[in-house]
Order: C-alpha cells, then sequence, then structure tokens
C-alpha cells in the first residue's frame, strides 16, 4: 500500500509539473508564432473542450468512487456493473452533445468566429468541429483510467493522462513554430488524444479481467449515481466557465489580443496552486478515513495543517508576484505581453485566498460533502463571466481581474464554513504545519528538543 501511495504521489508531481511547464512554454511559443490577435482566437476556440469534458455529468467521477470502493471490498459483480452503467451513460450523453454541436457550429453567424488577423469564418468553424470530437474523446479516456485507478493502478493512469498532455502541448507548439495554423494544431490534438485514450483502454483490459459482457441491467445504477454525479460534476463546470468563460468574456468586451494578458497572468498565478493540490490530494484519503473511524484529533490536525501550508504559501507566491508581476511576465512571454499593475495586484490577493479554499474543498469531496459548495461554485462562476464584460468595459483588462477576486473572496468563506461544520474550527498554530511531513522528519524533531 505505502509503495502504491509512493508512486501515487510521484506521478502527481509529474503530472503538476507537465501541465505547469507545458503551459509555461506554450504561451510564448504560440503568442510569438501567431501573433496575438490569432493567440487569442485559439484560446477563444480551444475553450470548447473544457466545457466538454464535463458534459458526462460527472458519472465518470462518481463511478471511479464506487469502482475503487467496489474493487476494494471484492464485489467484482457490482463493479462490473457500475462500470457498465458509467459506459452506457457516457456514450448516450457524448452522442447528444455532438449531435446539437455540429449544428449550433453550421449555424453560427460568421462574424462570431472570424477575427481581423485570425482565422476566416469558414477555417474556424472546422477548428471547432475538430476540437469538439477531441473533447467528447477525452471522457471515454476519463473512463478507462477510472477502471485502472480502481485497480491500484493510479500512478500508471496518471502518468499515461500526463504524457498525453504533455505530447499534445510538445505537438502544437512544433506545428506552431514550423508555420502551422490552428487547424493542423487541432488536427494534432485529435490523433495524440486518439492514441492516448487507446492505451489507457489497452492498461484497462490488462489490468481488469473483470470488465467482461454482461446482461444485468443497467438502470437502477444509474439512478444511484445521478446525484453525487450532477454534483460533482458542478466543479469542473463552474471552474470551466469561469476559468475559459471569463476568458472568452474578455475576447467580446475588449477584442481577442486582450484575451493573452488574462489567461497569461492568471497562468503565471496558478502556479502555486498546481504545487499544494501535490500535497492536497494525498490527505484525501487520510482525512476521510479519520472521520470515519470518528478520530476528530487527528481529521482536525489534516484540515488545521493544510490549511496553514495555504496560507503561508499562497500568501508568500501572492507577495512575490504583486512585487514581481511585472518582470516576470515579460520575462516569461519575451516582452509580447505586458499587464497593468493594479491587475497583477488583484490577481495576487485572489491567488491568496485561491490558495486556501481549493485544498480545503477537496477534503469536502473526499468524504463526499461536495454538495455544500458546488452550488454556491456555480452561481459564483456565472456571476463572475457576467462582471467581466461590463467590468472590463470600465477598467479595461483589470476588470477581469476584479471579478475574479470576487469569485475567490466569496468561496473562501462559504468553503471554511461547510469544512468547520464537518470537521469542527480551523485553528492555525505553528505545529500544525509539522503534521503533513513525514513521520519520521516529526520524530527527529521532537527527538532533537
Amino acid at each position: 500500500m505505502i509503495r502504491r501511495v509512493l508512486l501515487g504521489v510521484a506521478a502527481m508531481f509529474y503530472a503538476k509539473a507537465i501541465t505547469s511547464a507545458a503551459q509555461l512554454f506554450l504561451v510564448p511559443a504560440l503568442a510569438l508564432s501567431w501573433g496575438l490577435p490569432l493567440y487569442g482566437q485559439w484560446l477563444m476556440l480551444s475553450a470548447i473542450p473544457s466545457f466538454l469534458s464535463a458534459s458526462d455529468l460527472g458519472f465518470g467521477t462518481t463511478a471511479t468512487m464506487r469502482l475503487i470502493a467496489e474493487v476494494a471490498r471484492g464485489d467484482i459483480d457490482e463493479a462490473q456493473l457500475t462500470y457498465r452503467a458509467a459506459r452506457t451513460i457516457v456514450m448516450i450523453l457524448s452522442a447528444i452533445v455532438l449531435a446539437i454541436a455540429i449544428p449550433i457550429i453550421l449555424i453560427l453567424p460568421g462574424p462570431w468566429l472570424a477575427v481581423r488577423g485570425g482565422l476566416g469564418s469558414d477555417e474556424a468553424r472546422l477548428v471547432l468541429g475538430i476540437l469538439c470530437v477531441y473533447g467528447l474523446l477525452g471522457l471515454q479516456g476519463q473512463l478507462f483510467g477510472a477502471v485502472a485507478r480502481a485497480t491500484g493502478r493510479i500512478a500508471q493512469a496518471i502518468t499515461i493522462e500526463s504524457t498525453i498532455t504533455l505530447v499534445e502541448a510538445v505537438a502544437v507548439a512544433v506545428v506552431a513554430l514550423t508555420r502551422g495554423g490552428p487547424l493542423a494544431a487541432a488536427a494534432t490534438w485529435l490523433i495524440v488524444r486518439g492514441i492516448g485514450v487507446a492505451s489507457l483502454y489497452g492498461l484497462s483490459r490488462r489490468v481488469a479481467p473483470w470488465r467482461t459482457p454482461s446482461s444485468k441491467p443497467v438502470g437502477h445504477r444509474i439512478r444511484q449515481m445521478w446525484r453525487p454525479a450532477i454534483a460533482a460534476t458542478l466543479i469542473p463546470v463552474s471552474q470551466a466557465l469561469y476559468l475559459q468563460g471569463s476568458a472568452i468574456a474578455v475576447g467580446f468586451a475588449a477584442g481577442a489580443a486582450s484575451v493573452p494578458i488574462v489567461t497569461s497572468l492568471r497562468t503565471l498565478s496558478r502556479i502555486a496552486l498546481q504545487g499544494i493540490a501535490i500535497i492536497a490530494v494525498p490527505l484525501m484519503p487520510e482525512f476521510a478515513s479519520a472521520l470515519v473511524r470518528s478520530d476528530t484529533r487527528r481529521a482536525s490536525m489534516i484540515m488545521n495543517g493544510l490549511a496553514a501550508i495555504g496560507i503561508f504559501a499562497g500568501g508568500g507566491y501572492a507577495l512575490v508576484l504583486a512585487l514581481a508581476g511585472k518582470p516576470l511576465l515579460a520575462l516569461w512571454t519575451g516582452g509580447s505581453v505586458a499587464a497593468p499593475q493594479t491587475m497583477i495586484t488583484l490577481t495576487a490577493i485572489g491567488l491568496a485566498a485561491s490558495v486556501v479554499w481549493n485544498p480545503l474543498s477537496d477534503l469536502l469531496l473526499s468524504v463526499n460533502r461536495h454538495e455544500s459548495f458546488t452550488i454556491a461554485y456555480g452561481v459564483c462562476a456565472v456571476l463572475t463571466v457576467a462582471l467581466t464584460v461590463p467590468l472590463v468595459h470600465v477598467l479595461g483588462v483589470t476588470g477581469a481581474a476584479a471579478a475574479n477576486l470576487l469569485l475567490e473572496v466569496v468561496m473562501s468563506v462559504v468553503v471554511v464554513r461547510a469544512l468547520v461544520a464537518v470537521a469542527g474550527p480551523i485553528r492555525i498554530r505553528l505545529e500544525t504545519l509539522t503534521y503533513v511531513l513525514p513521520r519520521r522528519w516529526r520524530s527527529e524533531g521532537r527527538h532533537a528538543k
């Protein structure tokens, strides 16, 4: 078990490193190769797969949780039924989404898609269609990855998924640097994702011999999974809405050339969030286990330790971003992207709040109490996008940071209140930081005293 946990942590570190590196590398590569108008148009079009990745309505996430528990108990028949139910609903929903998306793409007004200095409407429609297929294909990969996780192959599943992200990023950069356009980039993404999904399918077949045909009806299992699935899907939907939706809103309010300013600064700010997730995710089962055993002291220590790390790490990185954001952004993008200092400061404050509430919300998810914050998250995401347009009109691109700050502050209050109701009050002390250290280090520290 310890070996699996350590491999999972290592795989998560690899995944976060790949995600951050890919984002850091792609921004200057695409901005310098394509120019801001075409790059901004690509950002707006490529936001679509983020929304489609949540179109399984959370059944992939719910199936993963159920499969892990059922396989651990040895309930192979139940695991098989859960997998078949999830596969059935994902296939049906994918077909419905595709049948709706294609006609919409065809009838969208040309001026909505075309950008001066970028793609014309016809080529933009083709790129959008390819990206829709790409996004729906990813849903199948998530389901195969769930099977691998249920059989203890979480490290292998994460490694394959992260490697897909790496290859996609490198391939698109190569396309751009060799004077290829968004159409070639979208086609490359689709090919790479297809190979990745095939790899996950092969892994699931190899590690799960119980994936055999069955005649049991899946309707009852789908009904059992419906409510937690809807609650779970609000998390990625809300995240995609406020991250990608606000980028699209900025494009409509200030033009496509303004979008890279928002996305570049946001990417730079979220590095701290990626880092703390490496610590938060391994603590999720520990927190759930402590509450199941009514070990409130241990649960409280995990919660307080994670909150303390979020406050200190988030506050420290926010200070660095506020003071050095301008030169860091210029260095990273080769001077092609510049943001106002007020926008950088507001983004830094929002970052400090985000690094606190996001990992704490993972603890709520681990004990299936995510319904306590997902509705608020969805409402805040909608309000953020809605406020972005008028605020950008008044404040310029700084308005996007102001709208985002509102979301981070409200969600901090909502998540902390929900977690306090589950595990008691949050008390930040210096010694709580030591709880997340390896036990051997804690013991050595006590002996040194």
